[in-house]
């Protein structure tokens, strides 16, 4: 037998415990096996454990302080972990033995006569010669506890992973879930507070990150780490999880990632198509916001975009990667085509001078106006305000009359000067400034004895029934010096019009104000049939014989008929296309349906520019309205009812305008009467041509039908 001194207290790293020494050799066992890949084993019976590999085994050099002959992959690289496990033990007075290389070797504590103190000893004696013989690697026998054993291998990724059943990778080898733990090598060495991830080192990335004890893990070293690897990682599922933390973050909830020095910069070119994906797949359309929260909310205005804040630093890495902010996705939605000034015609010149000229005398300095021809991908668009340009653009269909231009002009004077976008508090008031303002202006000119209103289209559920009650909801809004002596508006006006500071005061949604008029002692707004009358004189002023020819905007047309039927919101704006369109044949109109809306309105340019014409015109334009409103077929109840209801023809056919005659179907077997036609639409048609193919038939089952034509009654 002999003793050797290896030269340790056994006050050394007191604070292990028999689970860090079972840690320490479990550790070995597996270094062992990979490499000299063998194979081994660690088990627990008859309260002890037994950890087994079938390796080179042993020198008597290996237990030594400070020697160690492992790789960079293995999990221990100080040669210090079985001689602290031995140390350990004996200090516990648990039993403990190595059998390796045909010795069998044991720790004790003895007093050192040198030394004259307390010191760690290996007694080291051979084997029987039958158990050398046959005895392959190393075996290491100690009592123990099997808590204990598990508690040990459970610092080891190959047996943590059997043990735990919520474990998954994020990242193959590199990340995973549950979060908080740093491996090296596949060892435990520490933890981290707060973080969301778990995160697995090896080779030479290794070193520096832990100590001696392999019990605590250096966060700085292992940040830098982490940011050179999360720039090189392809792991969408990991890009995905950083974006999610990032969105989700809060006061409350503060990852230790999120803290991590990581900017674009740091990832690699053929990596930053996932990043963009990894930002789709959790954020959708979103744009980053700018720096100017002004353009962020006319983004969500005008551009309806979903502007995300994901704080500064992860707002600058999808910067960089090229995802869009707030003020490019504004700058695209309101893409426009400019008109120049010189490209104005001399009535259109005048309006807008006149407009600009209002708005700056009642209100504030328009500033930059600038005139575009269409604002596109954006239909019903009249008008909008740019505040990463500070300019104000108008659509050139509005300057054919002052109000429009006024309203609108206004409305965005509104936007450029409060700051406020619609439907706020704040831009309600501005615009109750101004009408308070213009009352104020209209008064002094008439003296206290008269009394000027501005009147306004209101939904029907917002009216007043009669001067009385007008008047009380006047003067509910502290308006008292307006006379109401000689106030005397039609029924019908009452029923669709109330005053504009009531509107201002009580409504919900912002009105067109094209539809404002101010007029002396009770006037209203002009009548559907006096824009008809008043457009019918500009058609026919024109030198053409068709509607085509003399009308040059189809689009002004069809809005104020929208108006005039309050479908602005419901069908005009949610319309692609509004135009003439050749093609089609006997049709004066055709309205095509879209998924999310309305592909286009088309008007026959074909249609004769008389007077009966021009009417025709304005009744297909409302026809093809009625379909976007009820959103039925021509020989639907629903349809038919809203046609009736607002006296518009159920069918138009340009070939048959000032045709006096009505057709009917009739079956020659029972003599019922079916459809009846204000042309001879295709059905009739090919019921009077008696085509084989036809498919009609009468509810008798008669297909032997007939078509009757008569004059219309007077």
């Amino acid at each position: 037998m002999q003793n050797t001194n290896i030269g340790i207290s056994p006050n050394y790293v007191s604070e292990w415990s028999i689970q860090e020494a079972i840690r320490e050799i479990v550790q070995n066992n597996i270094d062992a096996k990979k490499e000299f890949g063998c194979d081994g084993h660690v088990k627990w019976e008859d309260g002890q454990a037994i950890v087994k590999d079938y390796g080179e085994g042993l020198e008597m050099k290996h237990l030594v302080m400070g020697i160690s002959e492992k790789s960079n992959e293995s999990i221990g690289q100080f040669g210090e972990g079985l001689k602290l496990a031995l140390l350990v033990f004996a200090r516990e007075h648990k039993k403990i033995e190595i059998w390796s290389n045909g010795k069998r070797i044991t720790p004790n504590i003895s007093m050192n006569d040198d030394y004259k103190t307390e010191m760690i000893n290996l007694q080291v004696e051979d084997l029987p010669p039958h158990w050398a013989k046959n005895h392959i690697g190393t075996s290491i026998k100690f009592e123990c506890t099997e808590d204990e054993l598990d508690e040990g291998k459970n610092y080891f990724l190959t047996y943590y992973k059997k043990n735990t059943s919520d474990f998954e990778w994020v990242d193959k080898d590199f990340i995973s879930l549950p979060g908080g733990n740093v491996w090296v090598n596949g060892s435990l060495v520490g933890q981290i507070d707060d973080a969301k991830f778990s995160y697995h080192l090896s080779g030479n990335e290794a070193r520096g990150t832990i100590n001696r004890d392999r019990g605590s893990v250096d966060t700085e070293k292992l940040s830098q780490i982490i940011v050179e690897k999360f720039g090189k990682m392809r792991s969408l599922n990991m890009m995905i999880q950083l974006f999610k933390m990032a969105k989700e973050k809060n006061e409350k909830t503060q990852y230790w990632e999120m803290g991590l020095n990581f900017w674009a910069h740091r990832i690699e070119k053929k990596n930053v198509k996932l990043w963009k994906r990894a930002y789709t797949s959790v954020m959708g359309d979103a744009v980053i916001t700018s720096s100017d929260s002004a353009i962020d909310e006319q983004a969500k205005y005008q551009a309806d975009a979903n502007v995300v804040d994901l704080g500064y630093k992860w707002n600058d890495i999808c910067k960089d990667l090229g995802i869009e902010t707030s003020k490019k996705a504004l700058q695209r939605k309101t893409k426009t085509k400019t008109v120049a000034q010189k490209d104005l015609n001399e009535n259109e010149h005048n309006i807008l001078k006149r407009a600009k000229k209002l708005i700056k005398q009642y209100y504030n300095k328009p500033g930059r106006v600038i005139i575009v021809g269409e604002f596109i991908g954006e239909p019903g668009t009249q008008g909008l305000y740019d505040p990463s340009k500070n300019v104000i653009k108008l659509d050139r269909s509005i300057l054919s009359g002052l109000n429009d231009t006024v309203d609108t002009l206004l409305h965005e004077c509104i936007h450029k000067h409060s700051g406020f976008s619609d439907k706020t508090i704040g831009f309600e008031r501005e615009y109750g400034k101004v009408a308070t303002k213009l009352m104020m202006e209209l008064m002094k000119m008439d003296g206290e004895d008269g009394c000027w209103l501005v009147f306004i289209r209101w939904p029907s559920n917002k009216v007043a029934t009669n001067k009385h009650q007008l008047k009380h909801n006047l003067t509910r809004n502290r308006i008292y010096k307006l006379m109401f002596a000689n106030l005397c508006l039609p029924n019908l006006c009452l029923q669709t019009y109330v005053w504009l500071g009531l509107a201002l005061k009580t409504q919900i949604q912002y009105p067109n104000f094209s539809d404002v008029l101010v007029t002396k002692k009770g006037g209203i707004r002009m009548k559907e049939q006096e824009f008809v009358k008043k457009r019918k004189a500009e058609i026919k002023m024109r030198e053409g014989k068709t509607i085509g020819e003399c009308v040059s905007n189809v689009k002004y047309d069809v809005m104020k008929m929208a108006q005039f039927m309050d479908c602005v919101k419901s069908v005009y704006n949610k319309t692609k296309r509004i135009m003439f369109d050749g093609r089609l044949r006997s049709s004066s109109g055709n309205i095509e349906f879209g998924s999310s809306g309305f592909e286009s309105i088309k008007i026959n340019p074909k249609i004769p520019a008389t007077d009966k014409g021009i009417d025709e015109y304005f009744d297909t334009i409302k026809h093809e309205l009625v379909h976007g409103i009820t959103r039925a077929d021509d020989c639907e109840q629903e349809f038919i009812a809203c046609c009736k209801k607002n006296n518009i023809g159920l069918s138009h056919n340009i070939d048959e305008i000032g045709e006096n005659y009505n057709y009917q179907i009739i079956c020659n077997d029972c003599g019922r009467g079916l459809n009846k036609y204000k042309r001879m639409t295709g059905r009739a048609k090919k019921i009077d041509d008696g085509n084989k193919n036809n498919r009609y038939h009468c509810v008798c089952g008669s297909y032997n039908l007939k078509v009757n034509k008569y004059k219309k009654e007077e």
